[in-house]
C-alpha cells in the first residue's frame, strides 16, 4: 500500500464500481495492516468516513463482517463518525446488532461503546451533576449564616423573615429538582436504543435544563438581594425587586403605566405589558371615574397590525435543472458545511464545559461571602459584614457578571445543541465565545478583589494578591485582541 500510494499518490482516490476506497476494500478482505496504516496517514483522513454507492462508510462495512479487531479499532477512533446513516437508513449499530457472526459479548462491548459517543450522554449528566452539587451546596450555605444566640431560633437561618431569602430558598429547589430529574433523565436515555424515544428523552431533560437553569438565576440575584443592605447601590444593580411594585403604579389620575400605554398608539409597548408581565398585571382592569377598559382600548382597530410571514426560498428546489457537475459541487459544500458543523458542535461541547465550570464557582463564591455575615447588631444581622467595603463592591459585580454571563452561555450552547443551520450555529458559537470570555475575566477580577477586601491593606498579601490580578487582566485583554 505504501508503495503503491509513494509512486501514484492520486490511487487513493480510486473507487470501484460499487463505490468503495481502498480502505471499504481493506476491510472488506480482513486487512488490518491496510486498515491501520491508512487510520495513521494524514493524507488519507478523507477514507475515514467516505461512503459508497449505498450510502455505506468503512465502519458499516466492518460492522457487517465478523472482524472484530477491525471494529475496535474504528469505533475507538474519534475522527470516525459513529451515527452515519446509508440509503437505508441503517447505522453501524444497526449491523452491529444483526450481525450473526458476532457474539453477544462482543456485541454488548460495541454497542455500549457507540452509545457512549452518540449524542454526547455522558457530558450532560457530567453538566447536570455538576448543577445539582451546586444546588446541594448553596441550599446549605444558607445567606446571610445561621442564628447563634438566641436559643430558641439557634441553628436556624437569620433572614428566614426577609422576601428576597424566600425567594431564594423557592427558586433553588425548584432548581435541584428539576436538575435531578433531568439527571435520572439522561441515564435513562443512555439506555434507550429506540430513535424516538431518545428525541424525548433529550427534550424533556433540555426542558428541564432549562427551567433549572432560570431557578438558579434566580436564586443567585434573590440570595444577593437578603445579604446586601437595601441602600446600597449593590442592590440597584443587582436589580431590586421593589421596582417591580411601579408596574401598577398610578398617577394622579389613577391611570397606571398600562393605561398611558393603552391610551396612546404604541403598540409594541402595549404588547410587551401585556406578554411579558401579565402576570403582574392587576387583576381588576378598569379605571375609576367610568374611562375605557383595556379589553376595549387592545382590541381597537388601529391596533390590529397585520402579521409579517417570513418567506423561506427553496434554493436547492429552484435548481433541479442544472447540469451534474453542478449537482456534484453543491453537495461537495453541503458535507463540507456538515464537516464544520460538527467541528463547531464539537467546540460548543468545550464552552458547554467551561461555562458550567465558571457558573459553578461563581455561584459558589457568591455565597461565601468575603468577611462573613454580620452576628450582633439586631437591625444589621445576616448581611454582608464588608458591604461599604469599596473591593467588596468590586467583588459583587464582577461575580455577577461572570456568573450572569456563563449562565447565558450555557444557555446558548443548549439551543445551539439542537441547531443544525451552519450559519446559526456559528453566530452561537461566536456568541457563546465572548460570553465565556467576559465571564472568565469578570472571574479572575472578582477572586482578585475579594482577597483584596479581607486583607489588611498595608500587607504584602495585599499588594500581591492586587498585582497578581492586575497580569492576570492585562493578560487577558492582550490575549482577545
Amino acid at each position: 500500500m505504501a508503495e503503491i500510494i509513494g509512486h501514484n499518490p492520486d490511487a487513493c482516490d480510486l473507487v470501484d464500481n460499487r463505490g468503495w476506497t481502498p480502505l471499504h476494500a481493506a476491510i472488506a478482505n480482513e486487512r488490518l495492516n491496510v486498515v491501520r496504516y491508512i487510520l495513521k496517514k494524514p493524507m488519507l483522513e478523507n477514507l475515514i468516513n467516505a461512503v459508497d454507492n449505498e450510502g455505506n462508510t468503512p465502519l458499516n462495512v466492518a460492522a457487517g463482517r465478523d472482524k472484530y479487531s477491525i471494529i475496535t479499532i474504528l469505533v475507538n477512533d474519534l475522527r470516525v463518525q459513529k451515527k452515519a446513516q446509508n440509503l437505508n437508513f441503517q447505522k453501524p449499530i444497526d449491523f452491529i446488532r444483526t450481525n450473526p457472526n458476532i457474539e453477544e459479548l462482543c456485541k454488548s462491548m460495541i454497542a455500549k461503546k457507540l452509545d457512549s459517543q452518540e449524542g454526547r450522554p455522558s457530558l450532560r449528566s457530567l453538566v447536570h451533576g455538576m448543577d445539582i452539587h451546586e444546588r446541594e451546596v448553596e441550599g446549605f450555605t444558607m445567606p446571610g449564616g445561621y442564628e447563634q444566640d438566641q436559643s430558641s431560633t439557634k441553628g436556624l437561618a437569620m433572614l428566614s423573615n426577609k422576601t428576597s431569602f424566600k425567594v431564594f430558598v423557592i427558586a433553588d429547589s425548584i432548581a435541584f429538582y428539576y436538575s435531578s430529574t433531568s439527571v435520572f433523565i439522561q441515564f435513562c436515555g443512555s439506555l434507550e436504543h429506540n430513535y424516538h424515544m431518545l428525541l424525548r428523552f433529550t427534550r424533556v431533560a433540555a426542558t428541564l435544563s432549562y427551567i433549572s437553569s432560570l431557578g438558579m438565576v434566580l436564586a443567585f440575584t434573590s440570595a444577593m438581594h437578603a445579604v446586601i443592605p437595601d441602600s446600597t447601590m449593590l442592590a440597584w444593580f443587582t436589580l431590586k425587586p421593589r421596582l417591580e411594585s411601579l408596574i401598577n403604579a398610578a398617577d394622579n389620575e389613577g391611570n397606571t403605566p398600562l393605561h398611558v400605554a393603552a391610551g396612546r398608539d404604541k403598540y409594541r409597548i402595549i404588547t410587551i405589558l401585556v406578554n411579558e408581565i401579565k402576570s403582574m398585571i392587576a387583576m381588576r382592569l378598569e379605571k375609576q371615574g367610568g374611562q375605557p377598559s383595556l379589553h376595549s382600548l387592545v382590541h381597537k382597530a388601529e391596533y390590529r397590525k397585520p402579521i409579517k410571514k417570513d418567506i423561506t426560498i427553496n434554493r436547492v428546489g429552484s435548481n433541479r435543472d442544472k447540469d451534474h457537475d453542478h449537482t456534484s459541487k453543491e453537495v461537495g459544500y453541503d458535507q463540507d458545511k456538515d464537516v464544520k458543523s460538527n467541528r463547531l458542535k464539537n467546540i460548543s461541547t468545550i464552552h458547554l464545559l467551561v461555562a458550567t465550570l465558571i457558573a459553578t464557582v461563581t455561584f459558589t463564591a457568591g455565597f461565601t461571602m468575603p468577611g462573613g455575615f454580620e452576628q450582633n447588631e439586631s437591625s444589621r444581622k445576616g448581611l454582608a459584614l464588608l458591604s461599604d467595603n469599596a473591593y467588596f463592591h468590586l467583588f459583587v459585580i464582577t461575580d455577577s457578571l461572570a456568573f450572569y454571563c456563563s449562565s447565558a452561555s450555557v444557555f446558548l450552547q443548549f439551543c445551539a445543541a439542537s441547531e443544525h443551520n451552519y450559519h446559526l450555529l456559528l453566530r452561537f458559537t461566536k456568541v457563546s465565545a465572548t460570553l465565556i470570555y467576559i465571564s472568565s475575566l469578570g472571574m479572575v477580577v472578582a477572586f482578585t478583589s475579594a482577597l483584596h477586601a479581607v486583607m489588611p491593606g498595608s500587607s504584602m498579601l495585599a499588594y500581591y494578591t492586587f498585582v497578581s490580578g492586575i497580569c492576570c487582566v492585562v493578560a487577558y485583554i492582550f490575549g482577545f485582541l
